[in-house]
């Protein structure tokens, strides 16, 4: 459901029950982040609220997807990388917002 994105923010991300993004890189370790605040923004650069730093992170973008937490779900947006953002393995076209299922992964670069 598209129209999720123009709902307001859940009170369970506020409140106490936050889901947990998690994400790999295609050359660097698994990270799990709490979303604590929607949207934010992963990638190398200090800017975002995800910096991913350090070795194994060469093929990820300084702004590589948004992620916002809609109607009990986390949808990410590939805000424009070269190297990619994949759901099980399929390349996300950049600019379009995609759901995540509970059980589904994400490797970016």
């Amino acid at each position: 459901d598209d129209n999720a994105l123009n709902r307001p923010v859940e009170q369970e991300v506020v409140e106490g029950l936050r889901p947990v993004f998690i994400i790999e890189a295609s050359h660097g370790p698994v990270r799990w982040f709490e979303v604590s605040k929607t949207p934010f923004y992963i990638g190398t650069s200090p800017n975002n609220d995800v910096a991913l730093t350090g070795s194994g992170n060469e093929q990820i973008a300084d702004t590589h997807i948004k992620v916002d937490y809609r109607a009990g779900r986390l949808w990410i947006t590939d805000v424009g990388s070269y190297t990619g953002t994949f759901m099980e393995g399929i390349r996300i076209p950049v600019g379009k917002v995609q759901g995540i299922q509970e059980d589904e992964g994400v490797t970016i670069g």
